[in-house]
């Protein structure tokens, strides 16, 4: 799902669009890749004047399957 208006947008370039796209695939990769994983939501943030490969927010939420457990480290 996006929160982005479709009129006027630039379809190429627009950074709503792009990290729509991007968080869709980011999910559906997780999903397919990931043992134990059932479902994932993406969230991608950008802000205005700022690259679009440094997005401000970048958020998962995890369901998993029933005795999984969720380990993993964040680095840039």
């Amino acid at each position: 799902m996006s929160m982005e208006a479709l009129a006027g947008k630039n379809p190429v370039s627009h950074v709503g669009k792009l990290y729509n796209v991007l968080a869709q695939n980011i999910a559906q990769d997780i999903v397919h890749t990931v043992d134990g994983v059932l479902e994932v939501y993406c969230y991608l943030l950008g802000q205005i004047g700022q690259p679009i490969d440094d997005p401000a927010v970048a958020d998962l939420k995890v369901r998993l399957a029933s005795g999984m457990i969720w380990k993993m480290s964040v680095g840039k």
